[in-house]
């Protein structure tokens, strides 16, 4: 299984961005994604999708500690980005905003949602992403 994980700082600079080679699983994960660099976030997502497949998983650390970000991040990306498996966010919020979130997410780019901790969504292994998004998908269909 041909798997690609990216992690992107903030301030990196677009321009200098290539799309990813298409391989089986892409997961990008971008941290300190604020109300102010959601903008940024999105022109970096769109720059590195590979041509073919797209991600498989986004991830945005802490971007769910400022409220109104993910819903930014999502209007950016709703035009172009390509996701199959699921969007993963964190920190962890109310049980009623991530159903709330994960509707969103379904509407807007046709996948899944997923909220973690922190530190639990920096040491996901990208097969875990995988299980995790075939178990939600067989949750949702049986």
């Amino acid at each position: 299984m041909n798997v690609a994980g990216l992690h992107v700082a903030a301030g990196i600079d677009v321009a200098n961005l290539k799309p990813l080679p298409d391989v089986n699983l892409v997961n990008l994960t971008i941290d300190e994604v604020t109300e102010r660099t959601a903008d940024w976030a999105c022109r970096v997502v769109r720059s590195l999708q590979p041509a073919k497949r797209g991600y498989f998983s986004l991830a945005f650390p802490s971007v769910l500690r400022e409220e109104g970000t993910y819903e930014r991040l999502l209007e950016g990306l709703a035009c172009g980005v390509n996701v199959t498996g699921a969007v993963r966010a964190s920190p962890p919020v109310a049980q009623e905003e991530q159903k709330d979130l994960d509707d969103l997410t379904r509407r807007t780019l046709d996948c899944f949602f997923s909220v973690l901790g922190d530190d639990e969504l920096w040491g996901q292994k990208p097969l875990d992403v995988q299980r995790a998004f075939n178990f939600q998908r067989y949750t949702d269909n049986f």
